[in-house]
């Protein structure tokens, strides 16, 4: 892990933006939560058409114009692990997989889909294919129309809900752009304090730079007195949540609670949006991916998805993949699941090592609550010439 004071905050439209600036259009047209990291430079970007010129995309177009269907995928020893749904239609799925596939075998590597919904899943373990798919992630997913209503929460979180009012907390938003240079300093020395408190294994896909893809982003900011501290102390930023727009709704992108917070920060800040999402009639809020037990889905059984199972759960054990949704489960929702699907016996130890290695590993401490707590992510290092098929 790089120290503290090297944490450099990315600038709006760094990362693959500089060469792929549409992937959040197309992430707000076909996307899920996990197409939203592919704008970080530790991604590979494979366009269906790499060298035509950017178009833009609108809703109801056939196909994607210009570079055509985008996938997202980190290299690791030999496999090519792509990171959720091609960005294209439904309907193009099966063309844009074979495309890529046949990529792959020309550069010696091994395709494996990650986190791809039930459509996506159906294209590659049928013929021609017939991959081998499990279940070992799912994505908790509220309706902010739902679950707006205090009345509806746990008594607990409601009990931390009013101490944060009580604590004089204030929460707003502020959106596409980047906050006042006050607020975005104090944000920028909570993420490194936050960072300095945390230990253990960490394990996870996306890096902490909120301002990346600022216009494409919505920002909740909470400010209050630090706890204990007495009257007439200067408020503070205490907490921030970062959304991201995808094809049926929003994703929570970042929940962050900062060192001296008052407690329920993260979870009043969480329940701002969700009113406010009410308000617009949005029915989906996601908090992106976490793991959970493993099941076989298709072409697998036996003896293979028991052993898969034994090492997948003492890697899940480990890196405690399941402790997002602890904090996610608090606001009621339903869990869908998303699947990983490979080629058929081409995930043994050296494919889950494969994973492991591209999923950056730091030491952080068990303090504060709060989604991106259970995750801190470290900033990557960026590339000045991202990656384009």
């Amino acid at each position: 892990m790089a120290p503290l004071s090297a944490y450099t905050p990315a600038q709006p439209g760094s990362g693959n933006l500089i060469v792929h600036p549409d992937l959040p259009e197309l992430t707000r047209l076909y996307g899920y939560s996990s197409n939203t990291v592919w704008t970080e430079p530790q991604y590979r970007i494979w366009r269906q058409n790499p060298d035509a010129a950017i178009e833009e995309s609108h809703e109801g177009q056939e196909h994607v114009p210009g570079k055509g269907a985008a996938i997202g995928f980190l290299v690791s020893s030999g496999y090519a692990i792509c990171w959720g749904n091609p960005l294209c239609p439904v309907h193009d799925y099966r063309s844009v997989a074979e495309a890529f596939i046949q990529w792959t075998a020309r550069h010696n590597m091994k395709p494996l889909w990650s986190c791809i919904d039930i459509e996506m899943e159906k294209v590659l373990t049928q013929p021609p294919y017939s991959w081998t798919a499990v279940s070992c992630v799912k994505e908790d997913v509220v309706d902010p129309t739902l679950s707006h209503d205090m009345s509806t929460l746990d008594k607990r979180v409601r009990n931390k809900i009013y101490k944060a009012e009580r604590a004089g907390l204030h929460i707003w938003e502020e959106s596409q752009h980047l906050p006042e240079p006050k607020w975005q300093q104090q944000a920028e020395e909570g993420m490194r304090a936050w960072q300095a408190h945390r230990k253990g294994l960490q394990i996870h896909v996306t890096d902490l730079q909120p301002w990346r893809d600022v216009q494409h982003r919505r920002y909740f900011y909470g400010k209050a007195r630090p706890a204990d501290s007495p009257e007439g102390t200067e408020e503070k930023l205490v907490g921030m949540v970062v959304l991201a727009q995808v094809h049926d709704g929003w994703v929570v992108k970042w929940a962050l609670e900062f060192p001296d917070c008052p407690k329920g920060t993260s979870e009043s800040i969480i329940m701002h949006v969700l009113e406010v999402l009410n308000k617009e009639g949005s029915h989906s809020l996601t908090f992106g991916v976490a793991g959970t037990e493993l099941k076989a889905v298709d072409n697998i059984k036996g003896w293979k998805i028991q052993t898969l199972a034994a090492t997948y759960n003492g890697i899940s054990s480990a890196f405690h993949l399941g402790n997002k949704s602890d904090f996610r489960a608090k606001f009621g929702g339903h869990e869908d699941r998303v699947y990983i699907a490979y080629p058929v016996d081409s995930l043994g130890m050296k494919g889950i090592d494969a994973i492991i290695s591209v999923l950056k590993m730091d030491t952080h401490d068990e303090k504060g609550e709060g989604e991106g707590g259970d995750r801190l992510q470290t900033p990557a290092v960026e590339r000045t010439n991202p990656i384009s098929a």
